[in-house]
């Protein structure tokens, strides 16, 4: 995901999985082949979640609460 737009496009995705209009993000980390980003739960500012994009492809989001 360093070169190129491949960040962005992850970043894109992830949010597109979300599907909320505006994100909280509490956490990015950029690694060469995945995303991984801590947002406040949109459904409960108080909740985290965390989604992961690997592969190509978002993957299902974990939850931790606060």
């Amino acid at each position: 995901l360093y070169e190129g737009d491949g960040a962005a496009k992850a970043a894109a995705a992830i949010k597109e999985k979300i599907g909320a209009a505006k994100i909280g993000v509490i956490r990015a980390e950029v690694r060469k082949d995945s995303m991984k980003i801590t947002i406040q739960a949109p459904d409960n500012p108080k909740n985290m979640d965390e989604y992961t994009y690997e592969k190509g492809r978002p993957a299902d989001r974990s939850q931790s609460r606060r």
